[in-house]
């Protein structure tokens, strides 16, 4: 809990610095919100047509609005963003002459409050920005300058700037308002031209942005001083954009048109090219179907070979039938194949040999051989075999002729097929290009219908959702903001002031400062103290633990001193003193610290008998009894190598009575270490915000080379808000009575502010 309060004590005594701090930065952002001229905006929303969801993506309107892509948020916003389209914009407002009243600090543009207009006989813009002062210099007369040269000129008055012929006119209506016009400083107007306008200033704060990365609409806003001209461009450039679109998308449907015209023509050309070629082809090769025909004549070579086979067949079959008539003796006995009876006449003159065999036999067995009926029957046999034999002649001499004709027209019908992969291969090249060339026209003839569409066409379906309307408060600066902001930094670097000059600080603050840094023992904390002639109530604390823990016998020698002069070891003497006199203890205070008498010039001792006059008898029977350092000009080496000194010492440490002296700082002066060793208690004085950290380790140097057992430290002039044992206790006016507000307000500087 100490440790969060010594974290807070800094900043408490430090508020003071935080509020001027932030008082300053709030002062300082109202003086730059003052003095910076304010912008207007003014806003435009376009809903851009989504192909996917829009009426464009109906089939009535596709090819009203043939050109349009499926929509890219991105590359829309950046036509917009682009110079073109701005220049285009600006052509077609009134901004070639802008108004101003130059002041100190800030030049604010005037529109309808300007006192005079400049007139131009043509609205185009200017080919060079032109800045021109003016003065009035009196009511009707005013002075102008530029780069160019300087002229004094009454209203109605024609002058020149550059090539340009202008006319200088009073603007009656600002002068006829009830409020009256000043017309007393400086003025001046600027002859714009279109880049300049464009590239400083509008494209500084155009600002174009989609609503949504899923939602087509765009964002167009402009901030400008004057409402009027913010609400103005964003609502023309939103004009031109959708009026760019229209034209470019008819521009493009006119020059598709030509092309189509131009590639109809030349391709219509190399159709009837390819419909000859294709024509004279099949006449010189007379062809009318390839495939067709040749399948027509693959089936007419199947049936030749089919017939061949056939004849084949009868002629196997006629040379088996010779071969059986002409090798069988006995036609009962033998059987022919059945491709033997390969026709009716031959099964019926082997059925009649078979018979006549037959009745052969039966004879037989009746009559012999040779008897007449057998002979008959015989010659019957022998006639059928000779008439099978001719008639196999005969039918071997028609098959070979067939068969001659058969061959003769088979390879009359395979001929045809020699040549016919050339001929497929030339036709499918003459038609593969008649079919390409007739692709490409009918894709041109349906495309020039589209654009014919297209061009003829105006609509388009990005729409203007949102106008721009006329701004009535200012958008910048944003004073909210400004304010918040600095009142944030004021706070901040306060509070970073405090920090830094806490962590950059070398002093001793409070006890826990100088126990991190010495093993001497701190005995107790001085509060400030404003009037040191007051109680001292503030000793009593220590007073006690002297007392208790070092009082034994009656008498005691305690020797104050420090590091460094200004430390506060006289007001710790002096305090701590008469805290015992008021305990009716008898206390003797000398003043031995030559350097710095201050004991003795408070208490009117300067000049008088003292320590160092040792002719003279010191008394200390009084029970409050205070010694100077004496009349003689001695340095304290030189009182305390005189051998008096020893004499002197021993006679007021006799005495039954509480000793304290004020010693002379202990880096300054070395041989102030005698009177410590000699002392029976050592008091370390270190001042809060004045002892620097180096200087801590003092004390222990001098426990550590002379010995000093009952050495410890007092810290002087610690913050009214840490008690006696050095512990925050807050403010130490919780139990005073009711005060107003000033005299908190003191009471709080006095306690964690003032040093």
């Amino acid at each position: 809990m100490q440790d969060l309060k010594k974290i807070i004590l800094p900043y408490l005594k430090g508020l003071p610095f935080i509020v001027a701090v932030l008082l300053l930065s709030i002062l300082i952002a109202l003086r730059l919100i003052y003095l910076t001229n304010p912008l207007y905006e003014s806003v435009v929303k376009i809903k851009l047509d989504d192909k996917s969801l829009g009426m464009g993506n109906s089939n009535l309107y596709k090819d009203f609005d043939y050109f349009t892509s499926s929509n890219k948020i991105s590359a829309e916003i950046e036509i917009l963003k682009s110079n073109f389209l701005i220049e285009k914009t600006i052509k077609n407002i009134d901004w070639q002459i802008s108004y101003y009243r130059n002041g100190d600090f800030r030049t604010t543009e005037l529109l309808k409050n300007s006192p005079f207009v400049i007139l131009k006989k043509d609205k185009s813009y200017f080919k060079k920005t032109i800045l021109v002062s003016l003065i009035f210099l009196t009511e009707d007369s005013v002075q102008i300058s530029w780069e160019g040269g300087v002229n004094k000129l009454s209203f109605d008055d024609t002058f020149i700037v550059g090539n340009d012929t202008l006319v200088l006119k009073k603007n009656t209506t600002a002068f006829t308002t009830k409020q009256a016009l000043n017309i007393s400083g400086a003025f001046s107007f600027s002859l714009n031209d279109v880049k300049t306008l464009t590239t400083s200033i509008v494209l500084p704060s155009l600002d174009v942005t989609s609503v949504d990365n899923d939602v087509p609409i765009v964002r167009i806003s402009l901030k400008h001083q004057l409402p009027f001209k913010a609400q103005e461009f964003v609502d023309q450039l939103a004009k031109e954009y959708i009026k760019d679109y229209v034209e470019d998308k008819n521009s493009i449907a006119t020059e598709t048109i030509s092309f189509i015209n131009e590639r109809l023509e030349e391709i219509g050309d190399k159709l009837i090219s390819s419909e000859k070629a294709i024509e004279e082809f099949k006449k010189s090769y007379k062809i009318v179907n390839t495939r067709q025909e040749t399948e027509t004549g693959l089936k007419q070579t199947s049936q030749i070979e089919i017939q061949l086979i056939n004849l084949e067949l009868e002629s196997t079959a006629i040379d088996a039938v010779e071969s059986y008539v002409s090798s069988k003796k006995n036609f009962l006995k033998a059987a022919p194949s059945y491709l033997e009876f390969s026709g009716a006449l031959y099964n019926g003159m082997i059925e009649n040999i078979k018979n006549s065999q037959a009745t052969i036999e039966k004879l037989k067995m009746k009559y012999n051989e040779n008897h007449p009926k057998v002979k008959v029957e015989k010659e019957i046999i022998d006639q059928n075999v000779e008439y099978i034999k001719e008639a196999i002649k005969q039918s071997r001499i028609s098959i070979h002729k067939k068969k001659e004709k058969l061959l003769e027209e088979l390879n009359l019908a395979h001929g045809k097929f020699v040549h016919l992969p050339k001929l497929e291969k030339d036709l499918l090249r003459l038609e593969r290009a008649f079919n390409l060339n007739q692709k490409t026209y009918n894709f041109l003839s349906e495309k020039k219908v589209e654009s014919n569409i297209a061009a003829a066409s105006s609509m388009s379906f990005h729409r203007i959702i949102q106008f721009g309307s006329l701004p009535k408060k200012p958008v910048s600066p944003n004073k909210t903001l400004i304010l918040f902001v600095s009142s944030f930094l004021g706070m901040l670097i306060g509070v970073g002031g405090i920090w830094l000059k806490k962590y950059v600080n070398s002093y001793i603050e409070d006890r826990s400062d100088y126990e991190s840094l010495s093993n001497v023992e701190v005995v107790g904390v001085i509060p400030k103290i404003e009037d040191l002639n007051a109680n001292n109530e503030s000793f009593l604390p220590i007073v006690n633990l002297i007392i208790s823990k070092f009082l034994s016998d009656g008498s005691l020698t305690i020797a104050i001193t420090s590091a460094v002069s200004n430390e506060g070891k006289t007001f710790i003497a002096n305090g701590v003193a008469k805290a015992l006199r008021d305990l009716d203890y008898p206390v003797t205070l000398i003043d031995l610290n030559t350097y710095n008498p201050t004991i003795s010039n408070n208490n009117d001792l300067y000049g008088r008998t003292g320590w160092t006059n040792y002719e003279t008898k010191t008394v200390y029977s009084a029970p409050f009894k205070i010694i100077s350092s004496g009349t003689h000009k001695l340095s304290f080496s030189e009182i305390i190598g005189n051998h008096e000194f020893e004499e002197r010492w021993k006679e007021m440490t006799s005495i039954n009575a509480i000793t304290i002296i004020d010693t002379p700082a202990s880096i300054y002066c070395m041989d102030v270490s005698k009177v410590l060793s000699a002392s029976e208690l050592v008091i370390n004085v270190v001042r809060a915000n004045f002892t620097k950290q180096d200087y801590v380790i003092q004390a222990d140097l001098l426990k550590e080379r002379y010995g000093l057992k009952n050495i410890y430290t007092i810290i002087n002039c610690v913050n009214n808000t840490i008690n006696a044992s050095g512990d925050f206790i807050g403010s130490r006016f919780s139990y005073s009575e009711k005060k107003n507000v000033v005299n908190r307000l003191i009471d709080y500087y006095r306690t964690y502010v003032r040093k």
